[in-house]
């Protein structure tokens, strides 16, 4: 009963959202909030026409490059791999300093069995974020695991290794610099392992 009553206000507020996104008047935030409601209630398509409708009306809008990049997250949602590329793409034209599409573009492409084109949206990460802060961390480590685990499941480990040297060391010294990491172990590098060895 409550699922019902939760889907039947996702739709109602889908058709209001519609109109308003068309009309330029739905605010980015209730753009989110009502895209949310309508995949928590199994609604994933609707959730992508909103989203579409209001890129087509929106398109001078500051945030373009994030709805773009949840509009790929809900395409992938609903199977539209090559639509979430193409909407990955456009973040990353719009923002190429925001690095979620860049990690997520990735795991499309890997999904349609192009890993080399994967590992070059993830290297792009890895080597154009030389901060460190919680946020670089993240999207940082993220790609790095994923470059690791596609290598090691194509059995090239000592690609994997090459492939992650250059960024764990920019990565350690810049650490270093900002004195993250303790002691001597600024001169051995970080005490994590990523691919069964260490960086």
């Amino acid at each position: 009963m409550h699922r019902d009553i939760e889907s039947k206000a996702a739709v109602d507020s889908f058709a209001e959202s519609i109109k308003l996104a068309s009309l330029r008047q739905l605010p980015i935030v209730d753009l989110i909030d009502c895209a949310a409601r309508l995949t928590s209630v199994g609604q994933e398509q609707s959730s992508a026409e909103l989203y579409k409708t209001w890129i087509a009306h929106n398109a001078d809008n500051d945030l373009l490059h994030a709805v773009y990049f949840n509009y790929g997250v809900v395409l992938m949602a609903v199977g539209d791999r090559a639509g979430a590329i193409n909407a990955y793409r456009e973040s990353i034209r719009l923002k190429p300093d925001f690095y979620p599409p860049y990690i997520n573009l990735g795991g499309a492409l890997e999904e349609c069995g192009q890993t080399g084109m994967a590992v070059t949206q993830w290297l792009e990460v890895v080597n154009n974020l030389s901060a460190v802060n919680g946020e670089s961390v993240v999207h940082k480590t993220t790609a790095l695991h994923e470059i690791c685990r596609v290598l090691e499941e194509a059995h090239k480990d000592s690609a994997a290794e090459d492939a992650l040297k250059p960024g764990c060391r920019r990565f350690r010294i810049r650490a270093a610099q900002m004195n993250m990491i303790p002691g001597d172990a600024r001169h051995f590098g970080p005490p994590f392992v990523l691919c069964g060895t260490r960086c």
